[in-house]
């Protein structure tokens, strides 16, 4: 390598000196190592411990780098040794940022460098799209293997995808990624005593700092204790192998690190690596810190616990289902419940879902291992909990919301009993009430009037019992709470009921009555047969079916003539009723199926609840056995004997059948039940379609496992209903046949089930290796479709294809050749499987077969009309039905079979005819591989061939001369080789015909020729060449020297001036003039050469040498005027910047002293003869700098002077003057600040006289207004406004106000106007000042030293703070005028509503008590025109006056409170505002109150007086009236028993006169009548003596107080109706022994006959 070419790669890389990165030996070239060799030599001990530092952080760099890249590459399976090395292809590379990124880069396959150098740019390139700066660094760089660049592109790569995505909580938005790591590691070790990290170098040399991060983490894993006594290279040793065990890289040793400063590259990696592998907090999302995740753990243990405690109470309360009978308790129940589901249960959940939340965030913290999860903590425990939770929650919302619509329901029912009931009660009372009428009737000898009415009452009620009885029977079914009480009520109508039937038989004619209620149906309150159905809110009823239950025994006696009778009667019922159930039952059937063994239970279950009821009808018979009497005694008990002995059969006959009938239904549902399941799973396995239709594989095995699953789930089952069955026909069981049937069903329906599935478990094997098969052809044909085109495409070449891409597809075809190879044992596979693939296709129907196939059964199969067994050989001969095929057994029997049970054996000519298309599309590719290996080989070779031809075509006789003989003669023996090559290789190549080979032997002779014709001209050309190499000599001599001079003419344009300008310039000029004549000089010498080269050419042209030495001549010639001109154009520029200076120095001092003028005026004044004094300094000022304006025209001159001579050193030399340009630009800036001086001092003048003209107007504006407030101001601060009580006084200060508000709102124009004017003032002023601090920076930084800046006290300020003090002024009157306009306004206000409150007040009491008076008096009035009581006034009139006046004095009650009210608020209504009204209406006021008083309580007196007076005369009257009804009553008493007492005399005398005429038949009649008469007097005699006590008490007591001739009327028939009473008892004695005598006298004479 040559220099040239070493310095640009310095230059490359950054600087000239040696870096860092290359001082490794093993890092640096062959040049750089022999150069480092050369300097060690030469440097000092402390240079060279630099450099083996910096050495030392290179391969600690190299090293974690490397690891680091590895870690990465790992993913993709590659790895890296020698970091320089392994980098430079670019494969690796572009893997790397593959790996970080996730994107898939392009890259190129080749091996060459251009190959190279693309794959590493194309990783640049990507790098330099995702924004990563990188600086200096080309391709070339690393596919070099530049140690320097190498590392500098992976620490980039480091830092933008792993260092720059740390983010830590707190950082603020201009920190690095690098303090961001900091920070995030002086957070994790805050708290650790002894521990400070400040740097990413010092501060983890002992290994604290790591360890203090895993500990933070990881507690369990490291102990503190222990590492603050450990050693510097345990404690990195520990770091990196628990850190290693975390899932970080090793990308560090203790031994780079465990020095005074380890690489803070290094470190920062390994740092970074520690902080992706570790649990962190998300940018923008959430997660939890190390420092906070105990707490966060222990709350999250303290939610888990707390609703684990909570769910498992609430399970336990959802789990009590019993429920209160109780309908308030249980509707109070139902509404805790829904406030639990609607309230609780929400709050809850999102507890749950906290806990989530919680978990998910601590899922990093888990895998990371610093916690275990306890068993029963994961959020899955939780949800399990609160499934079961809400199970039991919708299982007692399931029990509960019927229970309570049951309840509603039941009260329902029970409120329309208590309706019932009271209808029934109103209709009893009527039939009662009735039944007594027509009792009246018939006792005082009248005929029945009601009869019809008392039966359609009894009919009524005893309908409606019998609806109450169905509703009750419901309720006590459902075991309604208060369904005692109902009963009970049901209990006394029905008793009521059957007390008024007897009645009614008792009072009407028996057989009458019979017959109009024959159609009656004894009532039995326990006989009812009810069926609730609960679960379903629908109640149903039902009756009895195929039998009637006994009639009672209230039944019989009520339509028998006796009791003994009804009860024998009763006896006979219930033995005939058990005779008749014993028959029944006996020949009752079992049922052969399930709907008859449920009809027949059904029928049973009634059956059965009455014989159990009958027991009570047993029971009541036995307690009326005593009471029998003697002729019907031993039929009675005869027949209860049989009837007990018959019970107990007919009962444990019901129940064994009851026992039967359960067991039986029981088995036949469950059988059943199994068997619906099984025939539903044969039609599933029939109708499951196995053809190549249905081509879901794995659905097709899920439903196998689930068929097998649930076989086996249901084994079990079918097993117990197997032994039930045997069991029960063991017992013999009466339904023992049907019980035999349904287990051989189950039996057989279960077999052919299991042999189904047999079935289903070869179509699934069959089916998964057809699919299987057409998958790997599918996909092998696929591959060798693919591969062919691959192959044509990627190996198609031709004689334009370039050499290194063919001797690369050439290897490549060599490894597509052994893949190729190693593909046959595939397709050989396949072939070999093809041969045992099944037919699926046929067992589509509409895949029509077009003649018989085998088939093979998988199962057996029996039926009558064919039988199949497993693996026989049968024919396919129909396959038009999906299900069901006709096959022909091998006994040649035909049928239709499940097509399940069979299989289509192999051959599939369909598999093997694809398979040979796979094998010969396979042989295919081989060829064509063949085919175009053979076109690369010979392209190559022709390639070589052409090159060698190209070569030897192009050798001259300079070509010779360079080249040794051995190098010729190799060249040539190459020619020939590659000949031969061509060739052979060329003769199966489709690329090349016989023309082309024939064409190239040509050229092959032609190359040797030309050859030969080169070896014979060498010989002929070293002739002149020592004459020219003395003139040559000598310009290169005048050449050197003409080079000194430029290049010390071109520093010297270049150099820059220092110090000072002028006296430099000077020493220049001097310095110049010199070279000038020493230039000369050397032409003269160069003349003279020029002269003997010009004899020399025209002696000998054509001498090989004189191009070049015309060659040198022309140079040196040329070089010598372009020396000379750049000289004398150099001298003329000095000169002339020596005239710019000394004209450019008084300009520019000239411009200083305005400037500083203009710069130190720094506000603008507020006093108005300060502005105008100012502008008159300005006016002058503008005036001078006129007049000097002539210095800067001299000035412009010289300038474009200068431009000339710059213009001509330009085109000498190529490069600005860039002194002379500064002068120059100096110049023009002078003269630019120039024309600003002038332009300022104008504009100021303008300015300052719009703003003078502002502050006069603002000025006058501003005084006025503040005159005129502080006179209004000290006004308003002598009022009061609001103390003074008088309306007129605050009106008038109202109105003063208000005109002082009209005043100040006039003067709010004023204001605005000022306020305008200052504005206006101030903007002037802002733009005066910032024109001046706008100018006074320009001046400044034209200023080499800074002027000190004073702070600006702005005028615009002042009077913008003038205002506002102005304002203040104004807003604070204005405050105080309303605050007095409010006060002085509330205050009337107030007086005027206080006023109006009064008299409304006034009003209202007057017109009260005028009401009141006004009642008063009214009531007055009518008391005293109302009619005078008369004395002999009746009853009546009394009490009509008696109420008359108690409403009155009712009335004066009732208004006592209103006018004690009134009279107490008037009261104080005067106390209280007296002061308010006038004496006038005070005095109407107390008036008024006085007479309401004084009349009032006159009225109350006199009407209290008169009531008492009424009273006392209403009392006597009353006592009066009372007498006379008594005495009344007792008069018709005893006219009612005297005329009973006559006619029953009549009857005595008539009995007395026939007992004479009768014969004993008659006389027993008489007997039976007389008898019947002593009764009728006995019954009476108690009413006789009571109406004469009651007489007479009643005389004993009214003997003062009734009239003379009253009394004696009473007396009168009292003693009349004694002496009746005691005659009719002497002639019924003395009938009673004549009937005696003559009875016995009839009957001596009828025995003595």
């Amino acid at each position: 390598m040559s220099s040239s070419d070493e310095e640009s790669v310095s230059e490359r890389s950054g600087s000239l000196s040696p870096c860092p990165g290359d001082t490794l030996p093993w890092n640096l070239s062959k040049h750089q190592r022999s150069k480092r060799q050369s300097q060690e030599s030469v440097l000092d001990p402390a240079e060279r411990a630099v450099v083996r530092v910096a050495d030392e952080r290179d391969r600690v760099q190299k090293k974690t780098f490397t690891k680091w890249i590895n870690k990465h590459l790992i993913k993709v399976r590659k790895h890296i040794n020698d970091l320089y090395e392994d980098l430079r292809e670019g494969h690796n590379l572009i893997s790397l940022l593959e790996v970080l990124s996730g994107v898939t880069l392009p890259r190129e396959k080749g091996r060459m460098r251009f190959h190279r150098l693309q794959n590493v740019q194309i990783a640049l390139d990507y790098l330099k799209q995702r924004q990563v700066k990188l600086v200096n660094i080309r391709n070339d760089d690393i596919t070099d293997g530049n140690p320097k660049l190498t590392l500098g592109l992976i620490w980039t790569i480091i830092l933008h995808f792993q260092i720059s995505e740390i983010y830590v909580s707190g950082e603020s938005g201009d920190m690095s990624a690098k303090e961001k790591l900091l920070l995030w590691t002086q957070k994790l070790t805050e708290g650790y005593s002894g521990l400070k990290c400040s740097n990413f170098t010092s501060s983890w040399s002992d290994g604290k700092v790591f360890n203090a991060i895993i500990h933070k983490y990881r507690p369990d894993l490291i102990d503190m204790e222990k590492v603050s006594i450990q050693s510097n290279q345990e404690n990195l040793e520990q770091a990196f192998a628990v850190a290693e065990s975390l899932g970080v890289t090793r990308l560090l040793d203790p031994e780079d690190v465990d020095v005074p400063s380890p690489d803070e590259k290094s470190v920062l990696t390994y740092v970074s690596s520690i902080y992706e592998s570790f649990p962190k907090v998300p940018e923008g999302g959430e997660g939890i810190t190390a420092n906070e995740v105990d707490s966060k753990w222990e709350e999250y243990q303290d939610k888990v616990n707390y609703l684990f405690q909570w769910i498992r109470q609430h399970i336990r309360r959802m789990s009590d289902k019993a429920f209160p009978h109780n309908p308030v308790e249980l509707k109070a129940l139902y509404n805790e419940y829904v406030h639990f589901k609607e309230t609780e249960l929400p709050a809850k959940e999102l507890e749950k879902a906290q806990i989530q939340h919680l978990y998910k965030l601590f899922e990093v913290w888990i895998e990371f291992g610093r916690f275990l999860l306890p068993q029963g903590f994961h959020p899955n425990d939780v949800e399990e909990e609160w499934g079961k939770l809400i199970f039991e929650m919708l299982d007692r919302e399931k029990a509960l919301r019927p229970a309570v619509e049951r309840l509603e329901l039941l009260l329902q029912i029970a409120n329309k009993i208590q309706n019932g009931a009271l209808n029934c009660e109103e209709k009893l009372t009527l039939a009662k009430n009735t039944l007594q009428a027509d009792a009246t009737h018939l006792e005082s000898g009248q005929q029945f009037h009601y009869e019809t009415e008392v039966v359609m009452y009894l009919e009524e009620c005893e309908r409606l019992i019998r609806q109450l009885q169905i509703d009750v029977q419901i309720l006590r079914d459902e075991k309604y709470y208060q369904v005692e009480q109902i009963v009970m009520r049901i209990i006394k109508l029905q008793d009521e009921l059957v007390t008024l039937r007897l009645e009614c038989t008792n009072l009407y004619r028996k057989g009458h009555f019979i017959s109009s209620t024959d159609h009656l149906q004894p009532l039995n309150l326990t006989a009812i047969d009810l069926t609730t159905d609960v679960g379903s809110s629908t109640l149903h009823i039902s009756s009895l079916t195929g039998f009637k239950k006994p009639i009672t025994r209230s039944e019989l006696i009520a339509i028998s003539s006796t009791q003994d009778e009804g009860s024998l009667r009763f006896v006979y019922e219930l033995l005939a009723w058990v005779e008749e159930m014993q028959v029944k039952l006996d020949r009752a059937e079992w049922g052969t199926d399930l709907p008859n063994v449920e009809m027949q239970l059904e029928t049973h279950r009634p059956i059965h609840a009455a014989v159990e009821e009958l027991d009570s009808g047993l029971k009541e018979a036995k307690i009326y056995e005593g009471q029998i009497s003697s002729n019907f005694k031993t039929s009675y008990s005869d027949t209860l004997s049989k009837l007990e002995v018959q019970y107990l059969k007919l009962l444990e006959t019901s129940r064994l059948r009851l026992r039967h009938l359960l067991s039986l239904h029981s088995f036949v549902s469950n059988v059943t039940t199994e068997l619906i399941w099984l025939n539903e799973k044969e039609e599933e396995e029939l109708a499951y379609d196995w053809s190549d239709n249905n081509t879901n594989i794995s659905t097709k095995k899920e439903y196998f496992i689930d068929l097998k699953k649930e076989l086996e789930q249901k084994q079990m089952f079918i097993k117990s209903h197997q032994e039930t069955g045997e069991q029960l026909s063991l017992e013999s069981h009466p339904a023992r046949q049907t019980v035999e049937a349904y287990s051989a069903a189950l039996q057989t329906q279960w077999h052919w089930i299991k042999q189904l599935c047999c079935c289903v478990e070869q179509h699934v094997k069959d089916n998964t290796t057809y699919f299987q098969f057409l998958s790997d052809v599918k996909e092998a044909e696929q591959y060798l479709r693919n591969l062919q085109e691959t192959i044509r495409r990627k190996y198609k070449c031709d004689r334009t294809s370039s050499l290194s891409k063919l001797e690369d597809l050439l290897q490549d075809s060599m490894d597509e050749k052994e893949q190729l190879i190693k593909y046959k044992s595939c397709i050989a596979g396949l072939v070999g499987r093809a041969k045992t693939i099944v037919q699926l296709k046929p067992r589509n129907p509409d895949n029509v077969l077009k003649g018989t196939i085998p088939i093979r059964a998988i199962c057996d199969y029996r039926q009558i009309e064919i039988t199949v067994c497993k693996n026989d050989e049968c024919v396919l001969e129909d396959n038009s039905h999906r299900t069901k095929w006709k096959v022909i057994s091998p006994t040649g029997n035909e049928a239709m079979v499940p097509s399940v049970c069979f299989t289509i054996p192999a051959p599939n000519q369909e598999a093997i005819d694809t398979s040979s298309r796979i094998e010969q599309i396979y042989q295919n590719v081989m060829a064509l591989w063949h085919q175009l290996h053979l076109n690369m080989k010979s392209v190559v070779a022709w390639n070589y061939l052409v090159k060698d031809i190209e070569t030897i075509h192009t050798w001259n006789k300079d070509t010779m001369k360079t080249l040794e003989a051995t190098e010729q003669q190799q060249l040539m023996k190459n020619l020939q080789v590659h000949y031969e090559d061509f060739l052979e290789d060329s003769q199966e190549s489709q690329v090349f015909s016989i023309a082309d080979r024939l064409r190239l032997e040509e050229e092959v002779d032609g190359c040797k020729e030309h050859y030969e014709q080169l070896l014979a001209t060498m010989e002929t050309e070293e002739k002149d060449e020592t004459l020219c190499k003395t003139c040559i000599s000598e310009l290169q001599n005048i050449h050197l020297r003409l080079e000194k001079y430029s290049d010390r003419l071109i520093r010297r344009l270049q150099a820059s001036v220092e110090g000072d300008v002028m006296q430099e310039n000077t020493f220049r000029i001097a310095e110049q003039e010199h070279m000038q004549q020493e230039l000369s000089g050397l032409k003269s010498e160069l003349n003279d050469v020029t002269k003997r080269c010009e004899t020399f050419f025209y002696q000998s042209p054509s001498a090989a040498s004189i191009p070049v030495l015309r060659s040198e001549l022309d140079l040196v010639v040329q070089k010598m005027d372009q020396v000379h001109s750049l000289s004398s154009a150099y001298l003329d520029k000095l000169k002339t910047v020596d005239v710019m200076l000394k004209n450019s120095q008084g300009a520019e001092m000239l411009v200083k002293m305005y400037e500083m003028k203009l710069s130190e005026e720094d506000m603008v004044p507020v006093n108005q003869q300060a502005v105008k004094g100012h502008r008159s300094v300005l006016q002058q000022w503008l005036g001078d700098v006129k007049d000097k304006q002539q210095v800067f025209s001299s000035l412009e001159e010289e300038m474009q002077r200068a431009q000339a001579v710059c213009k001509h050193l330009f085109e000498l030399h190529n490069e600005r003057s860039l002194d002379l340009e500064r002068h120059q630009e100096k110049a023009v800036q002078l003269k630019d600040r120039w024309r600003n001086i002038q332009t300022q001092i104008e504009t100021r003048e303008s300015e300052l006289a719009t703003i003078e003209a502002l502050l006069k107007n603002y000025k006058g504006c501003h005084q006025s207004l503040i005159d005129w407030i502080e006179e209004t101001t000290a006004e308003q601060g002598k009022m009061e406004p609001g103390k003074a009580e008088d309306t007129k006084i605050l009106s008038e200060q109202l109105s003063q106000q208000m005109a002082l508000v009209a005043e100040i709102e006039n003067n709010q124009i004023k204001l605005d106007e000022c306020q305008s004017l200052s504005k206006q003032y101030s903007a002037a002023v802002k733009d005066y000042e910032l024109q001046l601090m706008t100018y006074r920076a320009f001046v400044e930084s034209h200023q080499k030293s800074p002027v000190k800046r004073r702070r600006m006290h702005s005028s615009s300020d002042v009077i913008t703070q003038e205002f506002m003090d102005l304002r203040t002024q104004y807003t604070a009157l204005v405050t105080l005028t309303t605050q007095h306009v409010k006060y002085i306004s509330d205050a009337l206000r107030r007086l005027e509503e206080e006023e109006k409150i009064v008299e409304e007040e006034k009003q209202e009491h007057v017109e009260k008590m005028k009401e009141l008076l006004g009642w008063v008096l009214n009531a007055d009035q009518i008391r005293k025109n109302k009619n005078v009581l008369p004395e002999a006034a009746g009853l009546e009139t009394i009490e009509q006056s008696f109420s008359e006046q108690q409403v009155i004095t009712e009335e004066l009650n009732a208004k006592k409170d209103h006018v004690a009210e009134a009279i107490k608020t008037t009261q104080i209504f005067l106390a209280k505002h007296g002061n308010r009204i006038s004496p006038e209406e005070q005095q109407q006021v107390t008036s008024q109150l006085n007479t309401l008083k004084e009349t009032y309580g006159k009225l109350c007196d006199e009407s209290a007086a008169e009531l008492q007076q009424l009273q006392n005369k209403l009392t006597h009257e009353v006592q009066r009236k009372t007498r006379q009804e008594q005495q009344e009553e007792c008069e018709q008493k005893l006219d009612q028993l005297g005329t009973w007492l006559a006619q029953t005399a009549n009857m005595v005398a008539s009995h007395q006169v026939a007992v004479s005429e009768c014969d004993l038949p008659a006389l027993h009649e008489q007997q039976s009548a007389i008898q019947a008469l002593q009764k009728d007097m006995q019954s009476r005699a108690a009413a006789v003596e009571d109406v004469i006590k009651a007489t007479e008490h009643l005389l004993q007591e009214n003997e003062g107080k009734l009239g003379t001739e009253e009394l004696a009327k009473v007396e009168t028939k009292l003693l009349e109706v004694k002496a009746q009473h005691k005659v009719l008892s002497q002639s019924a004695e003395k009938l009673q022994k004549q009937v005696d005598s003559a009875l016995t006298k009839a009957v001596q004479q009828e025995t003595e006959k």
